[in-house]
């Protein structure tokens, strides 16, 4: 696809392919320059895709999703990725570089591993669950379970810090 046509189709959903490049860039004080070394995409390529002169394929988006820890898809905003909402809530900490370390890192961990990790993850997801009760016409709000919280202060002990 050419150019024109991928920044057009792309800004049709709000930001431009290099649009959201660039952010990510600029989010994790990046220059060109320390890009390139992370993505092994040339300076002047990234340049151009930011400004939108340039197209790139998959195994491009791919190199430079891997180089800033998140999934290519953030890239493609209506399209099951990119959500404004939760990159505005969570976008600086995710941005962190320690925490993208530690995300890379899960990424080379075995299936094994990683199946462990999820199971673990949606453990603690439940019990948060539990732990909070949505605020009756107010979305997105909770408030505390505090029967719950003090069934858990029991538990203390069994869970490891």
């Amino acid at each position: 696809m050419n150019p024109t046509k991928q920044k057009k189709r792309a800004k049709a959903d709000g930001m431009s392919f290099g649009e959201i490049l660039k952010k990510h860039r600029s989010g994790q004080n990046y220059s060109l320059r320390e890009l390139e070394s992370r993505s092994g995409v040339s300076a002047s390529y990234l340049s151009r895709l930011e400004k939108g002169e340039a197209s790139a394929t998959y195994e491009v988006i791919t190199k430079i999703a891997d180089a800033f820890g998140i999934d290519p898809s953030e890239f493609f905003p209506g399209h099951g990725g990119f959500s404004p909402s939760f990159r505005k809530e969570f976008g600086e900490i995710l941005e962190d570089k320690t925490i993208q370390v530690m995300l890379r890192s899960m990424t080379n961990l075995d299936p094994y591993a990683l199946r462990a990790v999820a199971v673990a993850t949606t453990h603690w997801i439940e019990l948060l669950k539990r732990g909070l009760h949505p605020v009756p016409d107010k979305a997105g709000m909770y408030k505390i379970n505090y029967e719950f919280v003090e069934e858990m202060e029991k538990f203390k002990g069994f869970i490891s810090p």
